[in-house]
């Protein structure tokens, strides 16, 4: 995928994320299904994850290439990735530790909360713009269940990313 076609991914999964949140009765957003995340948490490790994504790329590449590598496989493709994304995802251990544990936010922080996440987005579509082709294929960054993907591929699973939280939340809220 062109960093184009990723930014146009990213900027329909961000807003289909928005809308979702905005749409729904205030009361639903620290109210989850019985022992699952409430919509409270699912925002708060969407925003996590792109706060992470952001920080790495924000980073210096010197200081990428020293601590994690370059890139040592094929490249895969955004249907590849949201593949091997529902693959892992449905086979995790029970014992599985989430490494961005969610917090739990009250309806007073629901709007501050969703300004945020659209301030990451922000930030991410600026950092896209200041990193070359070459450069998003050849730096990586580990994933905690699917080893390293490059940038371009932590990009694409962005989107897959918002997208997965986006369908739990219209399931677990379907009524």
């Amino acid at each position: 995928m062109t960093k184009q076609q990723i930014k146009k991914e990213l900027e329909k999964s961000y807003s289909d994320l928005q809308t979702w949140f905005k749409n729904q009765d205030d009361a639903l957003f620290i109210e989850g299904p019985k022992g699952r995340w409430n919509a409270s948490q699912q925002l708060d490790h969407l925003h996590k994850t792109t706060k992470v994504i952001n920080k790495a790329m924000a980073l210096n590449k010197m200081i990428l290439w020293w601590k994690f590598g370059t890139r040592k496989k094929e490249q895969l493709s955004y249907e590849d990735l949201a593949s091997l994304y529902k693959s892992k995802i449905n086979n995790l251990p029970d014992d599985f530790n989430q490494p961005l544990p969610p917090k739990s936010y009250g309806v007073d922080m629901k709007q501050e909360r969703l300004q945020k996440y659209a301030a990451l987005e922000e930030t991410m579509y600026t950092l896209i713009n200041k990193w070359s082709d070459k450069n998003l294929d050849k730096y990586v960054l580990p994933h905690p269940v699917m080893g390293n993907f490059s940038i371009r591929e932590w990009l694409m699973f962005n989107a897959i990313h918002n997208n997965h939280h986006r369908d739990i939340l219209i399931e677990d809220y379907a009524g």
